[in-house]
C-alpha cells in the first residue's frame, strides 16, 4: 500500500514539475514575443524620428556656414576678429536627401492623374524618399509624377510640351497667373493658397513659371510651390517638394531672433564685403533654422558672391 501511495506521490510531483516547466517555457516565449514587439515598435519609432525633422533654433551662439563656390576663399577671411558668428564646416548639413525605398504596399500599379484639362494614365516606377518625405513615383510618355505617400498630394509633376496639340494663341503672363492660381487651389486648397504669396514670374521658350513662397516675419522662405504653365495654357509642371517644410516656424523663431541674427552677421563681415538684400529662411537636415543670403566682395579685381548660412538664435 505504501509503495502505491509513494508511486502516486511521485506521479503528482512529476506532473507538477512538467506543468511548472511548461508554464515557465510559455512565460519565456511570451516574454520573447513581447520583447520582439517592443523592439519592432522601437524600430518604427526610430524610423519615424529619422524621417520627421522638427524645427528648432540653435542655443549655442550664431554659426556661419559658407558655401564656397569658388574654392579660392578661406571662410575665415570673410569675418573680422570681433565677429559675433563662428565659422563651422559646411559638410553635409544642407545636402540634398534622396534614396530609393522598398515599394509602398499601398501604391497602386497604375495611377490616373488629372490636372487642368489633361488626363494621364501612369505606371508605378518606384518609391523614393526626398528631403525626408516618401513619394510614389509614376511615369508615362514624357511625363513624370511623384505623389506624397502619406497625404496623396503632388510633390512633383512634369510633362513635355510634345504631349500638347493645342493650336491656341500664346497666353499672356496674367492669363498664366490666373491658371496657376486656380491650379494651386485645386491641388492644395484655398487655405494653403492664402498662406503663400506670388514672388517670382519667369518665362522660357515654352512655359511661364510662377513661384509662390511662404514668408516668415516678413522674410521669404524656402517653403514654396512652383507651377509652370505652357504657352498654350496647359500645366507643364508643379514642384512642391518644399511645400510645408517650415510649417509652424513662427512659433519657433521670432522677428527679434531674425533681426538679432542679421545684426550679428552685419557686424561680423569684414570691411569691403556687403550683405545682399536677398535673404531667405531655411532649415538644415536636422531642423535648425538659418538665414541664407550672399555676401559680395572683390577678389583679384573681380566681384564675387559667396552664399552663406547663419544660424538663427
Amino acid at each position: 500500500m505504501k509503495k502505491i501511495i509513494s508511486f502516486i506521490s511521485f506521479i503528482l510531483v512529476l506532473t507538477m514539475l512538467i506543468l511548472t516547466t511548461s508554464c515557465n517555457k510559455a512565460e519565456k516565449v511570451n516574454e520573447a514575443k513581447e520583447t520582439l514587439l517592443q523592439t519592432e515598435e522601437a524600430n518604427k519609432i526610430s524610423l519615424q524620428t529619422e524621417e520627421t525633422v522638427k524645427l528648432k533654433k540653435r542655443q549655442d551662439g550664431h554659426s556661419l556656414y559658407v558655401m564656397n563656390d569658388y574654392g579660392v576663399l578661406s571662410p575665415k577671411s570673410l569675418i573680422n576678429e570681433n565677429a559675433k558668428v563662428k565659422i563651422e564646416s559646411y559638410a553635409t548639413r544642407f545636402a540634398y536627401d534622396h534614396a530609393d525605398l522598398e515599394k509602398d504596399a499601398n501604391a497602386p500599379n497604375t495611377y490616373t492623374f488629372e490636372i487642368g484639362t489633361q488626363k494621364y494614365e501612369m505606371d508605378f516606377l518606384k518609391t523614393v524618399r526626398i528631403e525626408g518625405t516618401v513619394y510614389n513615383h509614376y511615369m508615362a510618355e514624357k511625363t513624370d509624377l511623384r505623389i506624397n505617400s502619406e497625404t496623396g498630394e503632388i510633390g512633383c509633376f512634369w510633362t513635355s510640351a510634345d504631349n500638347f496639340n493645342s493650336s491656341n494663341d500664346d497666353i499672356t503672363e496674367e492669363e498664366a497667373k490666373i491658371i496657376a492660381d486656380k491650379t494651386f487651389k485645386d491641388l492644395y486648397g484655398l487655405d494653403a493658397f492664402n498662406e503663400y504669396k506670388l514672388k517670382h514670374r519667369s518665362l522660357d521658350q515654352e512655359s511661364y513659371h510662377l513661384e509662390y513662397k511662404k514668408y516668415v516675419h516678413g522674410i521669404e522662405s524656402e517653403d514654396r510651390v512652383i507651377i509652370s504653365v505652357y504657352l498654350k495654357g496647359e500645366i507643364s509642371g508643379v514642384n512642391a517638394y518644399q511645400k510645408g517644410k517650415l510649417t509652424g516656424i513662427e512659433q519657433i523663431i521670432s522677428k527679434d531672433d531674425i533681426d538679432n541674427t542679421l545684426v550679428a552677421l552685419s557686424e561680423s563681415v569684414v570691411e569691403g564685403w556687403e550683405i545682399s538684400d536677398i535673404k531667405e529662411i531655411v532649415c538644415d537636415n536636422e531642423g535648425y533654422c538659418y538665414i541664407r543670403t550672399f555676401i559680395r566682395g572683390i577678389v583679384d579685381g573681380e566681384t564675387k558672391s559667396v552664399r552663406v548660412y547663419v544660424s538663427i538664435q
